[in-house]
């Protein structure tokens, strides 16, 4: 017996061992970065150069990683040339060839920004002289390819179904469940759900690892079965879903008990294990303030986690407590009382997160990760109306002394709405699994392979600050300006205040432009240039109240092609 309850002991601490370690990584772990934008190359895109260079250099403004087989080097016939490829924090280095003919050559690329998320591009660069005609790129897939992104969706959306089932249910048995006698048949139903839930995540967790490489590397199924080796992530992904499906494990086993004693504190220490490794991974740690960030990430999880596992608690327990009403009742009252201040947490810390991540109404509703959060937050707001009614229409009923076969009307009723409720919200988790490899900014860095390659690269300088501003099409028409601001050491710099823009040619001024912020001291904007020729782009750049210098941009604009 007395080694029984050692062994016992030893578990529990075990468990808040690995809780405590989570809570180690995400507080003391460095922010991570988020989604990455060329900012610069050398050679600059269309450059002539007199002589081969030794290497093609990219500037990203967050560091980046290059995966097998992800950066590919081209002549003008469309050949494809063995290139050596490595990665320095916010630097991709291509090593050329020795003895690099005159001609064009490509490069295409892609990497993977520390978010996650795949960044693709081409830079074309000639030697001597241009040539005349530069074949297409075959082979390269810059994109990935719609059926691997919805797969990686549902992936996404079912582990998180499963940690939330898992981890809610686990919450319910042990906080809102009454503990009276003949209730066991109840909770044992409750723990084997739980269970199939923590499967859910071992399952769905792996899938999601095999899924997000073939997203990251822009691949097919079919390389699922290729001869070479096939690479799963083994950074943080790796870790949460390991977090994750053992949090989930050990917090269904304490709440069937060990050697017939449920222990609590190990179990709701594995609750907040699997909750917490959600947090490992998206966008939560890309956005300062961090210590603000994951603390929003982890009460929002953990306040939807209790929401959704007290619905499901709710719909199989009031059926197999319709002959015991007042049992029934206890059950509603607990979770009804503390519904209200977990919506009112999901909803304040929903916010916090989603402003910070988006950080402008432009993004809200000029990006799929905009889009697809809106209908998230449309279907919340379904949900608590839902659940306002159930508070203050039926749960009144069903408490009321109007006799048992009212009492058992009303009950039912509640039942049907509670299970509405509950689909709703697997339906929330299904949109967050999608959101979660949505980029929450537009995708401006992004340059297509030869055949519509129509982006430069130029930089200004003043005092203390200099712009680096990328132009797409750089041509007569509609273009987009994408320019960050630095200091001397090319480091982002945050602005007192949103800086302005003005493009001018001549005597011809645009005015005054409507900039949008896409990342840190990173902006966009959209403006219309009539003519070809050489613009000064201008960016007034506010660093204090009394300090507001203006930095030029020069970049030639050529004729419709």
């Amino acid at each position: 017996m007395a080694s029984g309850q050692s062994r016992a002991r030893a578990v529990r601490r075990l468990v808040l061992a690995a809780a405590l370690a989570l809570l180690g990584l995400l507080a003391f772990a460095g922010p991570a970065s988020a989604h990455a934008t060329l900012v610069g190359t050398d050679p600059t895109e269309g450059q002539i150069l007199t002589e081969a260079p030794e290497k093609a250099t990219f500037t990203f403004d967050e560091p980046v990683r290059a995966q097998s087989g992800g950066v590919h080097l081209f002549d003008a016939k469309g050949v494809e040339l063995e290139a050596d490829t490595r990665t320095t924090d916010t630097l991709l280095v291509v090593d050329l060839p020795e003895g690099l003919a005159d001609g064009t050559y490509v490069i295409a690329w892609r990497v993977v920004s520390s978010d996650g998320h795949p960044i693709a591009g081409a830079l074309t660069f000639s030697i001597g002289a241009p040539s005349a005609t530069v074949a297409a790129a075959t082979g390269v897939s810059q994109s990935s390819p719609t059926s691997v992104r919805a797969s990686l969706g549902i992936a996404q959306a079912l582990t998180y179904l499963g940690v939330f089932g898992a981890c809610g249910l686990v919450a319910f048995v042990l906080l809102l469940l009454p503990k009276e006698g003949g209730l066991d048949q109840v909770r044992e139903r409750l723990l084997r759900i739980a269970g199939r839930f923590a499967w859910l995540v071992v399952v769905a967790g792996f899938a999601t690892l095999v899924l997000t490489t073939l997203y990251q590397r822009a691949e097919g199924f079919s390389a699922l079965f290729t001869d070479g080796p096939y690479e799963i992530p083994t950074g943080t992904e790796l870790v949460s879903w390991v977090l994750a499906a053992l949090g989930a494990w050990i917090a269904v086993g304490f709440a069937q008990g060990v050697r017939g004693r449920v222990h609590r504190v190990p179990a709701l220490a594995g609750v907040v294990l699997a909750l917490g490794a959600l947090a490992l991974v998206g966008h939560t740690r890309a956005f300062p303030p961090l210590w603000v960030m994951i603390a929003a990430d982890l009460s929002h999880v953990l306040a939807g986690s209790i929401w959704f596992g007290g619905l499901i608690g709710l719909v199989i327990s009031l059926r197999r407590l319709a002959d015991r009403p007042r049992v029934a009742a206890v059950a509603l009252g607990r979770f009804s009382a503390l519904a209200a201040w977990l919506l009112v947490a999901v909803a304040v810390t929903g916010s916090v997160l989603g402003w910070r991540i988006l950080r402008s109404w432009g993004n809200l509703f000029g990006t799929d990760f905009g889009r697809l959060l809106l209908v998230k937050v449309a279907v919340v707001v379904l949900v608590a109306l839902i659940a306002a009614w159930n508070r203050y229409r039926l749960m009144p009923a069903v408490l009321a002394d109007s006799g048992f076969a009212d009492r058992a009307s009303a009950t039912g009723r509640l039942q049907r709405t509670v299970r509405i409720e509950a689909v709703l919200l697997i339906g929330v988790l299904g949109l967050t699994g999608f959101l979660v490899d949505r980029s929450p900014v537009e995708d401006t860095g992004s340059v297509a392979l030869p055949g519509a390659l129509d982006s430069s690269t130029f930089a200004g300088q003043t005092g203390n600050a200099k712009v680096v501003a990328v132009l797409k099409p750089a041509t007569v028409g509609k273009n987009t300006i994408l320019f960050q601001v630095q200091d001397l050491a090319g480091n982002p710099m945050e602005p007192s205040a949103v800086p302005g823009l003005n493009a001018t040619s001549g005597q011809l001024s645009l005015g005054e432009q409507e900039v949008t912020n896409v990342d840190s001291g990173t902006y966009a904007a959209t403006v219309v240039l009539p003519r070809a020729g050489t613009w000064d782009v201008q960016v007034s750049v506010r660093m204090s109240e009394f300090e507001n210098p203006v930095v030029t941009v020069k970049v030639p604009v050529a004729a419709p092609r």
